[in-house]
């Protein structure tokens, strides 16, 4: 890199000219956060070209399919840079994987907010025998869902296109033309400018998930739903929330809502939670009555 010398003083050289000296440690960092991304993007991806020209906005086609360096492969909309980033959070960074357990044979998986499928491929491809129920409400990340569960040749997957709410019935589906993704049953703080228009789409509560699925018990929760965590989990009963043993959420801002009751409430139903200290991410593991240890 080309520096400059001072002219106040010739020893000291200017790394970026026209960028005050203070300023140059928040440059090097984001330079260098720019640098482990490019890296982590060639470790993950076979076709990782593929992959710049879509950073770069440069990929004329509707859709692309994405290839994993361990064959797994995603197919999605090249209009936002979204859909990219989410299979980078669950296969690179694996943000809702963060609890001590994993995902273990015959283990039974809820998606909700499965977008394209990045988490419900990651569960059933972690072990054999793991059943998994994905909700998306979007038809059109809906239709990439279907297509990668086919692209992958899944067939432990079962996929809805429903809301996920507090309340069974027709809610709105607020939709968010920049990013496909961040789509909502409820207007988050994050949302409101960038949300311009809803649908009306059919909505389900997470216990008629667990009960029209007979789901007995539910090893893993995922839930990724824009700021419809909190009336999901507060609505739900009490009946249902001990039939499952983990939690792995992103929280958003809501207003009248607060992550700390969310949190509490989590541990009066008998869960040990945790929240990411860089990042709006949840987990709870419940804890088992008798033994006092967790559940798997």
């Amino acid at each position: 890199m080309r520096s400059i010398a001072n002219e106040n003083d010739p020893k000291k050289t200017v790394l970026f000219p026209g960028i005050k000296p203070k300023e140059h440690r928040k440059v090097l960092a984001a330079l260098n956060r720019k640098i482990t991304q490019a890296i982590d993007v060639v470790r993950l991806y076979r076709n990782w070209p593929m992959c710049f020209l879509y950073y770069l906005q440069l990929l004329r086609y509707p859709e692309v399919t994405y290839v994993l360096r361990n064959g797994i492969k995603f197919t999605a909309g090249t209009k936002d840079l979204t859909p990219i980033a989410t299979i980078n959070e669950v296969w690179l960074h694996q943000v809702y994987a963060h609890l001590k357990g994993d995902i273990e044979r015959g283990h039974t998986v809820v998606d909700i907010g499965a977008y394209i499928g990045s988490f419900s491929v990651f569960a059933a491809t972690r072990a054999e025998e793991v059943k998994v129920y994905c909700y998306e409400p979007s038809a059109e990340s809906f239709h990439f869902l279907l297509k990668n569960m086919e692209l992958n040749n899944l067939k432990n997957v079962k996929a809805f296109q429903l809301a996920v709410s507090g309340e069974r019935g027709k809610v709105r589906l607020y939709i968010n033309e920049k990013h496909s993704s961040m789509h909502s049953t409820v207007r988050t703080k994050d949302s409101v400018k960038t949300t311009d228009h809803c649908v009306e789409v059919n909505s389900v509560t997470l216990d008629d998930i667990l009960d029209q699925n007979e789901i007995d018990e539910c090893n893993w929760l995922k839930m990724d739903c824009e700021g419809a965590e909190y009336e999901i989990l507060l609505g739900t009963s009490e009946r249902t929330l001990s039939r499952i043993r983990n939690i792995s959420l992103e929280y958003h801002r809501v207003a009248n809502c607060h992550i700390n009751n969310l949190e509490g409430f989590l541990q009066d139903m008998g869960f040990n939670v945790e929240r990411a200290k860089k990042a709006r991410y949840l987990y709870a593991r419940r804890i088992h009555k008798s033994s006092g240890h967790f559940y798997k």
